[in-house]
């Protein structure tokens, strides 16, 4: 059976449950783990929220979590954190993000096995503050929140419509003595 999320990280796109939110061995598990198994390599990863970048890191070795961000629907007060992204970020703190918009891709790095993408979800109220290492009770379980069972190897396809990512800064390039501005099709003498 494949479920279809009411939200989802993924779009357009078949994941699956890998690692589920809550016990696991003799831990816990704050998050829910989902990857695409694409055989093409990582995917595009995509906002659940609509709200601002509180915190991106861009050294995959600074941390278990390697690249990830975190940020915050400014309506329901959910902060997502999203791990173990494959690229540097290209956004940063105090970006605003809307549902769809491309926040990275699908990666393996920081403490990873494989691609996937680690997901938290923390309730911040009227902080700006992630709370790192909370009990399972202060978190919000991602499953619930996507309307999906937590239950590992769960089959899942979310449609919508991703925003594409933003371009990088524009190229200059020079060509017969005249600057051309090519990503905004602007010519300088």
């Amino acid at each position: 059976m494949i479920y279809t999320p009411r939200i989802a990280p993924f779009i357009n796109v078949n994941f699956w449950v890998t690692s589920i939110f809550g016990p696991r061995g003799s831990g816990v598990h704050r998050a829910l783990d989902i990857a695409t198994a694409s055989s093409g390599g990582s995917v595009p990863v995509y906002s659940m929220g609509n709200g601002h970048v509180l915190y991106v890191n861009n050294n995959k070795d600074a941390s278990t979590y390697g690249y990830y961000i975190i940020y915050k629907d400014d309506t329901t007060k959910n902060a997502f954190l999203y791990a173990h992204l494959r690229d540097p970020l290209t956004l940063s703190v105090g970006d605003t993000v809307k549902i769809g918009d491309f926040i990275g891709m699908e990666g393996a790095t920081g403490n990873a096995t494989g691609l996937h993408l680690h997901l938290e979800i923390q309730n911040l109220g009227d902080s700006d503050t992630w709370k790192y290492g909370q009990p399972l009770s202060a978190m919000i379980n991602p499953a619930d929140f996507m309307g999906i069972p937590n239950v590992k190897n769960t089959e899942c396809y979310y449609v919508g419509t991703p925003t594409p990512p933003e371009p990088g800064k524009p190229l200059l390039i020079k060509s017969k003595f005249k600057w051309v501005l090519y990503s905004r099709k602007i010519r300088s003498r």
